[in-house]
């Protein structure tokens, strides 16, 4: 599938996402990629929308956004042969929460 210009925005919204709104970074399961959010409706209405975007462009992403009253969660899963995505976006969230 050809990256469109639109595309390239939609995923500087994930580094914006994580530069803003990342607390922490946890990659603990290779297939699971658990992202700590600031706990606002702000946050959980973007990155749902950032979500949809994705799901849309790719068949093996999977979220899930579990909020509480004080707690924002993105989980992120692949299948085992896709990793290598997870660890991607993990070292970028990383580099973005640490810089």
């Amino acid at each position: 599938m050809a990256v469109h210009q639109s595309d390239d925005l939609r995923l500087a919204e994930f580094d914006t996402l994580f530069t803003t709104a990342v607390r922490a970074v946890r990659h603990t399961d290779p297939a699971l990629l658990r992202l700590e959010l600031d706990p606002t409706g702000e946050v959980a209405a973007h990155v749902a929308d950032l979500m949809m975007w994705a799901v849309s462009r790719s068949a093996y992403l999977t979220f899930s956004l579990t909020a509480t009253s004080s707690e924002l969660w993105l989980d992120i899963t692949v299948p085992p042969a896709r990793v290598d995505v997870l660890h991607a976006l993990a070292a970028r969230a990383t580099a973005a929460i640490t810089a």
